[in-house]
């Protein structure tokens, strides 16, 4: 079993195993595209993107990335999961990686940590490596990556929204060869019903879609929530909540009401909050998303 260090912040409840729905798997085939791609060290960038936040890209990458890539002959973990803080410069960028692979730079200049980076990254035997948030990436941050990737050989893959694209779209036509896209699309309300709720292990949460009135219920949720399948996640753990404060046997309609009740008023008066639907919603995505429009509008300067 291939292992892999990981800094992307786990988003499913204890004891939730990954529920392998259709973008999981087309996640998992891209991967094994890129790194057939990557067969021989030539240098692979692939980028995965979706239209809008919180669909389950984040974890379809630790469904993913680990089973698909060979055991390293190191016996280390050679699976890199990197989680990116918002506009990070190119020095945080490298110190990044040298911090996941516990490697000292020689010394503390850019030109020193990317020599570091490279010899970390062959030493370790790293046959991939995950950016998730990756539309935060500068260009200069960016022609960092494409260096590091030109001389390890190990494909890169850079996870996020809509607006990478853009970042690497002025590269794409100087080697179109290096690079491979996936669009990630949210899920349709037939696997959501049929794949995810079923599956979900929030407790007095039990789900059968071969039941009308459980059908009913999650056709419910989820026109109010799509496509984002956290704020589903989130609606459905928060009605668990509340049965169970009740002392309930399962999650019926009014304590879904009730959830949905407690999800918008939890957001009110707090600062930096945005809206999808009437629910609340992570700030830093939203922001994220408000600020890559600006950009592309020509509202926002790039770095």
């Amino acid at each position: 079993m291939t292992s892999y260090i990981s800094t992307i912040t786990p988003t499913l409840p204890d004891g939730q195993d990954p529920i392998e729905t259709s973008s999981v798997e087309e996640f998992f085939g891209f991967i094994q595209l890129v790194l057939k791609a990557a067969d021989g060290r030539r240098s692979v960038i692939a980028i995965v993107y979706s239209d809008r936040a919180g669909i389950g890209k984040s974890t379809a990458i630790l469904a993913a990335a680990e089973s698909a890539v060979p055991e390293s002959h190191t016996g280390r973990p050679n699976v890199l999961l990197l989680e990116l803080e918002p506009d990070i410069a190119p020095m945080a960028f490298l110190e990044l990686i040298l911090d996941v692979l516990d490697e000292r730079p020689r010394g503390r200049t850019k030109s020193h940590l990317r020599k570091s980076v490279i010899e970390a990254i062959k030493r370790n035997d790293v046959r991939l490596i995950v950016f998730d948030e990756a539309d935060q990436f500068s260009r200069r941050t960016f022609e960092e990556l494409r260096y590091i990737a030109g001389k390890t050989g190990c494909p890169m893959l850079l996870v996020g929204l809509k607006k990478i694209l853009s970042v690497v779209k002025p590269y794409e036509q100087l080697d179109s060869r290096s690079f491979r896209t996936h669009h990630f699309k949210s899920l349709d309300e037939e696997e959501i019903i049929n794949t995810v709720f079923p599956q979900l292990v929030y407790p007095r949460w039990h789900f059968e879609a071969t039941n009308p009135e459980q059908v009913k219920l999650g056709t419910h949720i989820w026109k109010k929530v799509r496509p984002s399948l956290r704020l589903a996640c989130g609606v459905v753990e928060t009605a668990s909540d509340v049965a169970e404060v009740n002392n309930a046997e399962h999650v019926a309609w009014e304590h879904i009401e009730e959830a949905f009740k407690i999800i918008r008023t939890r957001g009110l008066g707090a600062t930096g909050s945005r809206y999808r639907n009437g629910l609340q919603t992570s700030s830093h995505e939203e922001l994220s998303e408000e600020r890559h429009r600006a950009k592309e509008n020509g509202e926002g300067d790039e770095d």
